[in-house]
């Protein structure tokens, strides 16, 4: 008899990053996230808590993610428009690995970070508002 396949954190998080980015925080339900992950309701609850979990999970790994890649480009000594160009392609490459990426970050800058993260827990990092 064969083993039963092993959930991890990564499948469902995958799994959601299509929901979240085909539906938005709203939109999404945690049935269909199990359905695309090919688990129960209870193993993504064992792992995660609850849709809000999830949704604040994959936001902080994809956005840190793309933000070390340019905060790298940035630190570097390349003339500003060097670092413009890698910055582009950097972030082109990025969408190409992560093909969600852009309508979770689009949605996110619609909603103005408001979906899910706007009950903050106390952990959570707070970004200033850009000055005009």
């Amino acid at each position: 008899m064969a083993r039963p396949q092993k959930v991890s954190p990564e499948r469902i998080l995958a799994a959601a990053a299509v929901e979240f980015a085909s539906r938005g925080y709203s939109g999404a339900r945690v049935d269909g996230i199990a359905r695309r992950a090919r688990i129960n309701k209870a193993m993504l609850y064992y792992h995660f808590g609850s849709k809000q979990a999830i949704y604040q999970t994959l936001l902080r790994s994809v956005f840190t993610s793309a933000a070390e890649r340019l905060r790298s480009i940035a630190a570097s000594s390349a003339s500003p428009t060097d670092k413009l160009d890698r910055a582009v392609a950097e972030l082109a490459a990025f969408i190409g690995e992560h093909p969600h990426f852009p309508g979770i970050m689009l949605r996110e800058v619609a909603g103005g970070g408001r979906t899910s993260i706007a009950k903050r827990s106390p952990r959570s990092p707070r970004f200033p508002k850009p000055s005009a």
